[in-house]
């Protein structure tokens, strides 16, 4: 009978709250949203667009290079 090793990525098992780690995933797109709702909807005299560059910042953390850069791009212009 051969010995055989197996990968440990193979062994591994999905975190117990990975349902959490998806929704706070998606808390920079939905911090862009929301930033960007409320700079339409509220006068030019109160500025909640200045607060826009934390999206990216926070996507940073989170995501990969290229979806940063897209909710990058998506928040500045």
């Amino acid at each position: 009978m051969p010995f055989v090793i197996t990968p440990a990525r193979l062994w591994r098992r999905r975190p117990a709250y990975s349902g959490r780690w998806e929704a706070a995933r998606l808390s920079p797109l939905v911090l862009t949203v929301l930033i960007a709702g409320l700079a339409f909807s509220t006068p030019r005299e109160i500025a909640f667009s200045r607060l826009l560059p934390a999206a990216p910042a926070l996507a940073a953390a989170m995501w990969p290079v290229l979806p940063t850069m897209l909710l990058e791009r998506s928040a500045c212009c």
